[in-house]
């Protein structure tokens, strides 16, 4: 039997457990990172600006994009974003690092306190956001810069929060600032937009606190939830204008094939239910070999902690007695299917994934998987409760360390390249020269090393400092095409470190 509580939690005490959970989770491996796939493309422009002020790396950034064809149009605040990391950050890459510690504590932090105030319960909204802040299915989101899903979800989930003061003061300016961060997360990402579907589940939980039967609740919902469809109905016309009528590169087709929207909406749901499961088997499994000793029992005793502070502090409260849990899985389940729908009506026919890089869009779907897990855990007794929580929970963390340590081991990788071809750089003559890449790997166990051109294009200018070369790659047999106007060709076999003059077109 659960004990009684002690005190009630504080929210500033709640947000910073969140945050030591954060540095837990994903700060102790934060030193070991860097810069990975577009994220050297897209710092590049703000390195090459000749005006390095913030305006400056902006419309450096927009010409850099006209130039390649592409637009900023279909995500505006990128321009802001990526720019304005790189101008504060540089290539100091622990600032990047610090930067989404703080965004993924916020978004935790704001979704505690959203469905803290609309349904009063602190316990299941406190358990809540810890499950989301280590669910392990979105591991790109923790240490990849351009995963932009990340700023995009702390947008959103402070929409929430703000959203659920509106419905608590009354006040207009609430309103109009938590649509106004909805539609900031969408404009960073539209990967986001489908957390709006948790507004009018937010203003039915209001209700119920507030003593109104459940169809009244239901109706005050109904009518609140004109405001967020309007502002996704809007939100939603800009995507598909800027896509039916922007510039020619931005391919966002729709499609309506029943059986690949079937199939894609079955595969979302599997990437948040069995595909955590099996990620959670592989990446324990490669734990076993990979991970230093002192982690298992770190992992196992920083669970316990969390557990114990958890029943100290909430006790009674862990347990739904009220209404809300049939609402509360309604809702998750809505989430699940809604974060999905957009990319069940793609013609690129994307299918969601746990283990790659692509798993950046699991973020907002990841949210419905933790109120369903979290509902589900506080229905079991107290200690049996407080048992496969501190399971669930080591397990998370053993997964989030594994997949950490394979994005460090794939940084590490690139700054080996990246050195050991920087001597041979270091006696070239100036002028243009291509240097193609022979033998780097591709990937560190899931995390991305030098498996595509643009990587190690830019990656090749960043850390040399020459504006003057550029990268591509000599993968079976198959030779890059021939820059025009450029006759100094290079060849760098990697792990064997030898440099030669190389004749374009030659495999």
């Amino acid at each position: 039997m659960d004990r009684p509580a002690k005190e009630p939690v504080s929210s500033s005490g709640a947000i910073f457990a969140l945050a030591l959970l954060n540095l837990f989770s994903f700060g102790i491996d934060s030193g070991g990172m860097g810069f990975y796939l577009d994220d050297w493309s897209l710092a590049e422009p703000a390195w090459r600006a000749a005006d390095q002020g913030l305006w400056g790396m902006m419309k450096e950034f927009h010409r850099a994009g006209a130039q390649v064809g592409t637009s900023w149009l279909l995500r505006p605040l990128d321009i802001l974003y990526h720019p304005g990391m790189y101008w504060l950050a540089g290539l100091s890459f622990w600032k990047y690092q610090a930067a989404y510690r703080a965004m993924e504590t916020a978004s935790a932090a704001m979704i505690f306190l959203g469905f803290l105030s609309a349904t009063g319960r602190a316990g299941p909204s406190f358990l809540t956001a810890c499950l989301f802040m280590v669910f392990p299915n979105h591991g790109a989101t923790h240490h990849w810069f351009t995963a932009v899903a990340t700023p995009a979800m702390a947008f959103a989930s402070a929409g929430l929060w703000t959203y659920a003061r509106w419905l608590e003061s009354g006040r207009v300016w609430a309103l109009a600032a938590g649509l106004a961060l909805l539609a900031a997360g969408s404009l960073t990402y539209e990967a986001v937009l489908p957390v709006a579907v948790l507004m009018p589940f937010l203003s039915y939980w209001r209700g119920l606190r507030r003593g109104l039967g459940r169809g009244e609740a239901l109706r005050k919902a109904a009518a609140d939830a004109v405001w967020p469809a309007l502002a996704v109905a809007a939100l939603a016309a800009y995507h598909v204008g800027i896509q039916r009528w922007g510039p020619p590169t931005i391919s966002r087709r729709l499609g309506f094939d029943l059986g690949f929207m079937l199939k894609s909406l079955v595969r979302g749901v599997e990437c948040n239910s069995t595909g955590v499961l099996h990620l959670c088997f592989v990446f324990t499994r490669q734990a076993l070999a990979q991970l230093e000793w002192w982690r298992w029992p770190a992992a196992a005793l920083g669970a316990a902690a969390l557990v114990l502070w958890l029943r100290s502090r909430f006790a009674e409260e862990l347990r739904w007695k009220d209404p809300v849990a049939a609402s509360w899985a309604a809702a998750g389940g809505v989430l699940l299917v809604g974060a999905h729908a957009p990319y069940a009506f793609s013609a690129d026919r994307y299918v969601p994934h746990v283990f790659d890089a692509q798993n950046r869009l699991n973020v907002p779907p990841s949210l419905a998987a933790v109120m369903l897990l979290g509902l589900g855990l506080t229905m079991l007794p107290g200690r049996v409760r407080s048992g496969v929580l501190a399971a669930v929970l080591a397990v998370f963390t053993i997964a989030n360390w594994e997949n950490a340590r394979q994005w460090k081991e794939a940084y590490r990788l690139e700054r080996q390249v990246l050195a050991a071809l920087q001597k041979h750089v270091d006696r070239l003559p100036p002028g243009q020269a291509v240097i193609a890449l022979e033998g780097a790997p591709e990937l560190a166990g899931t995390a991305p090393v030098f498996n595509e051109v643009f990587t190690f294009d830019s990656a090749l200018r960043l850390s040399t400092g020459r504006k003057d070369l550029f990268g591509t790659l000599l993968r079976g047999g198959n030779a890059p095409r021939p820059r025009q106007g450029i006759e100094a060709w290079y060849r760098y076999s990697f792990p064997e470190d030898r440099f030669s003059v190389w004749e374009p077109g030659k495999p």
